[in-house]
């Protein structure tokens, strides 16, 4: 323990610490007077302003109000200007001019404080009117913090666009769309009308923005009045069959009377229609047939089945079989898991990855998986070790025992025998931009370096300072020593329903997992029949079958190269 007020001590902890962490001399800041402290709120070590602001508010010294006033208004110093809004708070002294003033500060962090303050003069419609404006601020911190504080305002034509804007804008990140939801309340269906009428909105926010906002939508209705308005909501997107059916099925996850409404009943009917006439029409664009291809999601296995299983076809565009594939693995019939296993032979490896991970996902399905690959219908190799080992902590003990079975079956030489046979690839010259290529072609799946790959496990960059033998034993041998934080968790749904990945986030009420590609799936807790923690990696073993030597000792340079 350092004693601060010894000369001896300070100075100790000032060669210990960081360059530039601290000042030589801490000044007694408890003793200087009101006046005094408000100028410390400029001074550019955190420590002082910190325990200035504290002071101020402690002492609850109203002389103080003018030059934190004077200071919010004419200091240098944004964190100065930070600092005076809170403390003119704190001294319950705040008033709508120092919103407001701080409202047009070219200070991020100011400017979000101003969006939190602004919450004690809800009945100023100066302030709202002036507040509404950041709805375009270029800093997502404050839109989230002026999206949470436009909730505590009444309900207002300026309150609602400022929220649409912001939806508009940056709803693609998942807590701004958490903060305008949590504002909309009975605002959300008048959003949901303005978003899906503008022709501007980016692909990008209608994918992600528009299913939420209609789920929510949704869990306000309960009449056939109110059903009629979302069915001529969806209507109004002709244009974009995928993003219709999407919706949706976002509609009816929601609120499950939305299927008995007649209105829908007449728009489902209507695309299908449509659908069916434009899944094979050669005549009109690939990603038009791909869009009318998926509105069969919407309708039954035993009624266009046939028709999508024709859409698997070698002869189809990549766009309309991937859309096939997905609108197929999406049924729960088991005729789908009979009609995909005949055909395996004639998939191609994007479409076979597909049908695996969509007959993993549910029980049937994989007990039909398995016996097909016991009774020698499909080669042992169709499904990988790891793959087979997450199978076998399932708790159904029929795809227990089948998986079990396969993996004696299809042993493969241990990991230390790989790890042996690859040493010589750390005597190799390696060339880091190959291994970019590599990275790029094997790793950024799941792995995310700069710009290039998905987020979903951890930054290999992490890995240089461990030295290349480490990286190779990592990348061979994942499962050897697998942080808490990466670990591949199962979850069973009460339907039979099977899903993976990383637990990146969990509630009360419900849980996300992450697998490659950055794909995620939200599930409700009250849906899950079993969640395990399988102790293993994401990331698969067998990397070897795809990476020869010398490609390891170019990924193995590349990491070592990396910033």
């Amino acid at each position: 323990h350092l004693d601060l007020t010894s000369g001896r001590d300070r100075g100790r902890l000032y060669r210990i610490a960081p360059k530039g962490w601290m000042p030589r001399a801490v000044p007694q800041l408890s003793g200087l007077l009101t006046a005094e402290l408000v100028a410390v709120l400029e001074h550019p070590n955190s420590w002082h302003r910190e325990t200035a602001a504290r002071l101020i508010y402690e002492r609850q010294d109203k002389s103080a109000v003018d030059s934190l006033r004077t200071l919010l208004r004419d200091s240098q110093s944004g964190l100065a200007r930070f600092h005076a809004i809170g403390c003119l708070e704190g001294l319950s002294a705040l008033e709508a001019r120092d919103v407001i003033i701080a409202r047009y500060d070219c200070y991020d962090g100011v400017r979000e404080r101003a969006a939190l303050a602004a919450e004690n003069f809800t009945t100023s419609r100066d302030v709202l009117t002036r507040l509404v404006s950041l709805s375009t601020d270029r800093n997502l911190r404050v839109q989230m913090q002026l999206a949470f504080s436009l909730g505590e305002f009444q309900p207002s034509p300026e309150r609602q666009q400022a929220l649409q804007d912001i939806l508009a804008a940056a709803g693609s990140d998942r807590w701004i769309r958490t903060a305008v939801f949590s504002s909309l309340g009975n605002g959300a269906e008048e959003a949901l009308k303005r978003l899906v009428e503008d022709s501007a909105l980016s692909p990008a926010i209608s994918i992600v923005v528009l299913p939420e906002l209609a789920d929510l939508v949704s869990r306000q209705l309960s009449d056939e009045p109110g059903w009629s308005r979302m069915a001529a909501l969806v209507s109004r997107r002709d244009d974009d069959p995928a993003l219709q059916v999407r919706l949706l099925r976002a509609v009816y996850a929601a609120n499950r009377n939305a299927k008995d409404s007649p209105a829908f009943a007449v728009l489902v009917n209507r695309l299908l229609e449509t659908a069916r006439r434009r899944a094979n029409d050669e005549s009109i664009e690939v990603d038009q047939r791909a869009s009318a291809v998926s509105v069969f999601g919407l309708s039954t296995f035993a009624q266009d089945g046939e028709l999508l299983l024709e859409t698997l076809a070698s002869t189809q565009p990549p766009a309309v079989q991937n859309a096939g594939m997905a609108t197929l693995i999406a049924f729960s019939d088991d005729d789908v898991a009979t009609a995909l296993l005949v055909r395996w032979p004639e998939l191609s490896p994007t479409l076979a990855a597909q049908a695996r991970e969509g007959l993993m996902s549910r029980t049937s399905w994989t007990v039909l998986l398995l016996d097909a690959i016991s009774n020698s219908k499909l080669p042992n190799s169709t499904l990988s070790p790891s793959e087979l080992q997450r199978l076998a902590d399932l708790p159904d003990e029929g795809v227990r025992s089948r998986a079990l079975k396969l993996l004696e079956t299809t042993a493969q030489s241990s990991r230390v025998d790989v790890l042996r046979s690859y040493q010589v690839s750390l005597t190799l010259n390696g060339d880091k931009n190959r291994g970019a290529l590599v990275f790029k072609q094997h790793c950024s799946v799941c792995h995310q370096i700069g710009t290039v790959g998905h987020q979903v496990g951890p930054n290999l960059a992490t890995l240089k300072n461990r030295g290349p033998e480490t990286i190779l034993t990592n990348v061979l041998d994942p499962n050897r020593e697998v942080n808490p934080a990466w670990r591949d968790y199962l979850a069973v749904t009460t339907e039979g329903m099977t899903h993976n990945g990383v637990l990146i986030s969990e509630t009360a009420v419900s849980l996300t997992l992450r697998r490659a590609e950055a794909k995620e799936t939200s599930l409700l807790r009250a849906d899950l029949e079993a969640l395990r923690d399988t102790g293993r990696s994401l990331m698969p073993e067998g990397l070897e079958k795809n990476i020869d030597a010398q490609g390891m000792a170019d990924l193995v340079a590349w990491i070592m190269a990396l910033e």
